[in-house]
């Protein structure tokens, strides 16, 4: 069984797909989080353009997802230095992360 150092330290797809993985569950769950309230730094997205109904109005609050988006990159990709070719990698597979939750 891998430590989870081994893993960080081991280039392989499922490590590629963590990464990627876990920088677009940040960008989700900070989006969620301002779209409920509970992050003092962003507000939700309150307006709405398009209607999927004749007579429906949206109401709500939707996820800030471009909030998400840079709280994300700053945050995961704060770890990684430019310079080392495995931090290039790891930049490249959480940007795919970010890109993935930019189109939902």
């Amino acid at each position: 069984m891998l430590t989870v150092l081994q893993f960080q330290l081991t280039a392989s797809r499922e490590s590629a797909f963590v990464y990627s993985v876990t920088a677009a569950a940040v960008v989700h769950e900070v989006a969620h989080a301002c779209s409920r309230n509970e992050l003092t730094n962003c507000t939700c997205v309150t307006n709405h353009t398009e209607r999927s109904q004749k007579d429906f109005d949206w109401g709500g609050c939707s996820d800030n997802i471009a909030f998400g988006l840079r709280f994300a990159e700053l945050f995961v990709d704060s770890v990684e230095h430019e310079t080392d070719p495995r931090a290039k990698m790891n930049l490249h597979n959480n940007l795919a992360g970010r890109r993935v939750s930019e189109t939902m």
